[in-house]
């Protein structure tokens, strides 16, 4: 159903040139799997590059596809996967590839930055969604986002998931909202990395309940617990932590440097498999005001954003974006029931619900994006973490 294959030396069309979609960690990937071979792309493709060259190729934007349809075109995205492989189609491409046999390869792997290093340990995330694309009708996802709590143990000025407006935040029942969760699950594919978050996902003391339940899913490849770092996980966690496909991703900004130590001791005593990732900057989409932006503007504002791929699980809805899921329950936008997908919803039939499914998986602008000045890699950057002690009014 799907025209996609994944590249080797023996498959591709050596009169067309070679483009790497993707020119961050899994471009660089490709790029060094592709020397290994004999082989240089002739470009990189991204629409939001810094530069205008990566590893010394050219970046080139995607409009510039649409006269080289032709091209031998390697998606080198996880979080973007469906979307770049949606617009390829869409211009008519014929010779779209994933990277999947190019990560089986044997070569050198020291000249990886560290960053594409740990992305190639974890390789079986991109490989088994490429297989999912190919293999199965029902929609896969790189990643859904399963908010346990509203409650965080930072209260971060600029934090894209809106905890700073929250006066009364809550941690979720989790029980309640089981079965629509099995319910969504029974119209995916695959997801690749299931991330458990909240706010902090270990203010909410049953998290660990997520674990338990779909762990084993065949759906289901990984699970990621997101933590600032700040709070040492009691031993009945810990006991989940342990599974094989579970890690915990640790962010580390200057504020919580020193504490996460004590939490990073704790993950190596009990042989966890972890990551932390510094941030060094953030962008900010702004207040919760609405813009009245035209359609074409928050149109754009969702191409360049770096969350529209993200799907977020909150209570029993299924969202495209943490400021809609937020936004809509502090009453800060308005709750519109196109944006989301309602698995609690009683009476709705199964086609109806793969019906919404695609609609939503189709959008291209949220109403949340009125009421954003867009998360995008070409916005100023500015300090991460900042800390303030009150609760923002939707104005600031």
């Amino acid at each position: 159903m799907k025209k996609i294959k994944s590249f080797n030396k023996d498959n591709y069309n050596i009169k067309e040139p070679i483009i790497i979609y993707g020119a961050s960690v899994y471009g660089e990937i490709a790029y060094f799997a592709l020397k290994a071979l004999g082989l240089t792309p002739d470009f990189f493709c991204d629409r939001a590059a810094k530069d205008d060259e990566y590893f010394g190729v050219k970046v080139i934007k995607p409009s510039m596809l649409v006269d080289k349809v032709h091209a031998n075109i390697i998606i080198a995205s996880v979080d973007y996967f469906y979307d770049i492989l949606g617009y390829l189609q869409g211009i008519g491409c014929d010779n779209i590839y994933d990277m999947s046999e190019l990560m089986k390869l044997d070569f050198d792997l020291s000249e990886l930055s560290e960053r594409a290093k740990y992305k190639f340990d974890y390789k079986k995330q991109y490989i088994d969604l490429a297989d999912s694309v190919r293999l199965s009708d029902k929609p896969s996802f790189s990643r859904v986002q399963y908010i346990v709590t509203e409650k965080c143990s930072l209260k971060c000025r600029d934090c894209s998931h809106l905890m700073q407006y929250y006066k009364h935040p809550q941690n979720i029942d989790l029980d309640k909202y089981k079965s629509a969760f099995e319910c969504f699950l029974e119209h995916v594919g695959m997801i690749s990395d299931l991330r458990i978050l909240g706010g902090e996902p270990l203010m909410n003391p049953a998290m660990y309940k997520v674990i338990d339940w779909f762990h084993s899913d065949k759906c289901i490849k990984t699970i990621s617990v997101y933590t600032n770092g700040t709070i040492v996980p009691n031993k009945e966690i810990i006991e989940y932590l342990k599974y094989d496909n579970v890690r915990v991703h640790v962010s580390q900004y200057e504020v919580n440097k020193e504490r996460i130590k004590k939490v990073i001791s704790c993950l190596e005593n009990n042989k966890i498999k972890y990551y932390v990732e510094p941030f060094i900057n953030w962008q900010t989409p702004g207040n919760l005001i609405k813009r009245n932006c035209s359609e074409a503007q928050n149109i754009e504002k969702f191409q360049r954003c770096f969350d529209s791929s993200g799907y977020y699980f909150y209570k029993d809805r299924l969202y495209r974006c943490p400021r809609s899921v937020h936004g809509v329950n502090i009453g800060a936008i308005p709750d519109n029931d196109s944006e989301y997908v309602d698995f609690g919803k009683e009476g709705i039939s199964y086609m109806e619900i793969e019906e919404r499914l695609k609609r939503l998986m189709a959008r291209t602008s949220l109403e949340a994006c009125d009421y954003c000045d867009g998360l995008d890699n070409h916005r100023q950057s500015i300090e991460p973490g900042i800390q303030i002690k009150y609760v923002k009014s939707f104005s600031e």
